[in-house]
C-alpha cells in the first residue's frame, strides 16, 4: 500500500474569544491584553463558593451573529451546560459550555482552491454548529513551576465545529483563514493568532480510499497559525498512513504540535462526550428566544467578503486576483472605495461621480502595488497612517494631469504616507527644489561646455541640442527637454 491508497479526513474545532467589555457571566473587564496577571478576577471567574453566573447579553447576541453569517440556523431554545472535567486552569473543575441545544447549528463555509490543472474547485465545508461557552485561565510554564493567569478565565468564547469533510491540509488552512476574515468583518472578534484570540483544533483521521466508515479520530490541540494548522495536518497523514501500512493501531488521543520540529506529540488520551458529565447549568435558566431578535441580527451583518469580492469584480471591472486582495480585510475595502469614489468625484463631470473601471483599476495598481508594500514595510495599520482615501484621489488627478511626473510620483506618494502632507502641496515642492537642481545643472554644462557655446553665440544654433542632452543625462532623463532647451536660450541669449 502507497500514500495514495488512504484519504485524509479532517474536521477543525475553532475558539474565537468574542470582544465584549466585559466577561461571559461576570462584570470583570473583558479587555485583558498585556494586563498585569489575575488583575481581572472576581469571586465569580475564579469559581469561589457561592458566586453566581449571569450571561453576557451581547456575547449571545454576538455568537448568534456569527452563526447566522455562517449559514447556521438559529435556535429558538438553546441553554448553558456544565462541561466536568478537572484541569489547573479551570478553578471551577467544570466549564459552563452548551452541549445539545446550542445557539446555532447546521450552517457552511464556501472555499475556492485550483487543481493541479489549473481548474477552480469550489467546496462547501459543513458547519455543525456554532455555541457559546466560558475560556479557561492561562498557564504560563516556567523552570520548574507552572503558573496560572485567571484574567482570561471566564471570556465569552464562541466555539465553531466544521463537519469532517476537508480533505486535504491546504483546504484546512483555507478554511482557517476564510473564518477569520469573516469574523472580523463581522467584527465580533480580532482572532488574533498569534495573541491567543482564535485558537484551532484539528480532528484528523485516515481511511483506506472508498471506505465510507471514518477512521479512528486524533486530535491536534491549540495550532495559533495558518502554517501550523497546515503542516499539523501534513505531518499527522504521514504518521497515521505508517502506522496502518505497518498494521499498526491507532488510539484516539489528543496530541499537541512542536512548531521547531515540525512534528505533533501525545499529550493525553481522548475523553468521550460521557466523560465530561454533562449537565444543564442549574444557575442559568434556558432560553427561548423571539424571531424578532434573528431578524434584527441577520439585517445587522455587513457584505461579508465573498460578496464583496464579486461585487468589485462586477463593478470595477478587476481581476478575481485584486478583488481578493482588496477585500481581504474590511478596513481595506472601505478605504479602496473612498479612494475611487473620491476620484471619480475629482475627475468624471455630470454623470453623478460614478468611476470608471479605468480609474477602478488605477486606484487598485496603487493600493496594492504601494500602499500595501509601505504598510508592511512600516509594520502599521490603514487607522495608523495620516495618509487618507481623499489625498490618493488628488495624488492621481495630480499624475493625470501632468502636474507630478512619473519619475516623481512614488516618492510623492512616499511622502504623503508618512506626512500626510497634501499632494498639491508636495508637488509644489518638488517642482521648487526640481526646478532650482535644474538650473544648477544647466550652468554646470554651460560652464564645462564652453567651446559649444561659443558655436551657438556665433550662429550655430543646432549646437543647442548637444547641450540640452548633456543636461538630459545630469538629470538622469527627469527633465523636461523643451523646458531645458528654454532655458538653455534664456541664459545664452
Amino acid at each position: 500500500m502507497t500514500k495514495e491508497d488512504f484519504q485524509l479526513v479532517v474536521g477543525l474545532e475553532f475558539h474565537v474569544e468574542l470582544a465584549t467589555k466585559s466577561k461571559m457571566f461576570c462584570s470583570c473587564s473583558g479587555e485583558i491584553w498585556n494586563e498585569p496577571p489575575n488583575t481581572h478576577v472576581c469571586p465569580v471567574c475564579l469559581g469561589l463558593p457561592g458566586a453566581m453566573p449571569v450571561a453576557n447579553r451581547q456575547a449571545i447576541k454576538k455568537a448568534i451573529l456569527l452563526g447566522i453569517a455562517l449559514n447556521c440556523q438559529p435556535q429558538q431554545s438553546a441553554k448553558f451546560d456544565r462541561k466536568n472535567y478537572f484541569y489547573p486552569d479551570l478553578p471551577k473543575g467544570f466549564q459552563i459550555s452548551q452541549y445539545d441545544l446550542p445557539f446555532t447549528k447546521s450552517g457552511w463555509i464556501k472555499i475556492e482552491t485550483t487543481s493541479n490543472k489549473g481548474q477552480v474547485i469550489r467546496k462547501k465545508i459543513g458547519i455543525n454548529r456554532v455555541h457559546l461557552e466560558e475560556d479557561t485561565g492561562k498557564l504560563i510554564h516556567s523552570k520548574g513551576a507552572t503558573l496560572i493567569d485567571f484574567n482570561r478565565s471566564g471570556i465569552p468564547l464562541v466555539e465553531i465545529v466544521t463537519e469532517p469533510e476537508i480533505e486535504t491540509a491546504s483546504q484546512a488552512r483555507l478554511v482557517a483563514q476564510k473564518l477569520q476574515q469573516i469574523v472580523r468583518y463581522l467584527a465580533v472578534s480580532e482572532a488574533d493568532m498569534e495573541r491567543g484570540s482564535m485558537r484551532v483544533e484539528a480532528n484528523i483521521s485516515v481511511r483506506k480510499v472508498g471506505e465510507k466508515k471514518l477512521g479512528t479520530k486524533v486530535e491536534v490541540k491549540n495550532l495559533n497559525s495558518f502554517r501550523s494548522v497546515e503542516k499539523s495536518i501534513e505531518f499527522e497523514f504521514g504518521r497515521q498512513v505508517a502506522v496502518l501500512k505497518k498494521r499498526g493501531r491507532l488510539i484516539q488521543e489528543t496530541r499537541g504540535w512542536n512548531e521547531i520540529k515540525n512534528q505533533t506529540f501525545t499529550q493525553r488520551t481522548k475523553e468521550f462526550a460521557h466523560d465530561y458529565r454533562y449537565f444543564p447549568e442549574p444557575d442559568l435558566l434556558p432560553f427561548n428566544f423571539d424571531q424578532k431578535l434573528f431578524s434584527d441580527l441577520k439585517k445587522q451583518i455587513v457584505e461579508l467578503p465573498e460578496g464583496k469580492r464579486e461585487r468589485f469584480k462586477g463593478d470595477y471591472g478587476l481581476s478575481g486576483y485584486d478583488a481578493s486582495v482588496l477585500t481581504s480585510s474590511r478596513e481595506l475595502a472601505s478605504w479602496y472605495e473612498e479612494a475611487i469614489k473620491a476620484y471619480a468625484q475629482t475627475k468624471v463631470k455630470g454623470i453623478g461621480g460614478k468611476p470608471t473601471v479605468r480609474q477602478a483599476k488605477l486606484v487598485a495598481n496603487w493600493v496594492i502595488g504601494e500602499l500595501l508594500r509601505r504598510l508592511k514595510q512600516t509594520e502599521k495599520t490603514l487607522a495608523e497612517i495620516p495618509m487618507t482615501p481623499a489625498y490618493l484621489a488628488e495624488f492621481l488627478y495630480l499624475l493625470d494631469g501632468k502636474k507630478i511626473t512619473q519619475a516623481q510620483a512614488k516618492d510623492i506618494f512616499w511622502q504623503v504616507f508618512q506626512t500626510g502632507k497634501r499632494p498639491e502641496t508636495l508637488a509644489k515642492e518638488f517642482e521648487e527644489i526640481a526646478d532650482q537642481d535644474l538650473e544648477i545643472k544647466v550652468d554646470e554644462v554651460i560652464g564645462t561646455n564652453e567651446k559649444v557655446v561659443l558655436e551657438i553665440k556665433s550662429g550655430k544654433l543646432q549646437a543647442i541640442h548637444f547641450l540640452v542632452g548633456q543636461v538630459m543625462k545630469k538629470t538622469a532623463g527627469k527633465a523636461d527637454p523643451k523646458v531645458v532647451e528654454e532655458i538653455l536660450k534664456k541664459k545664452l541669449s
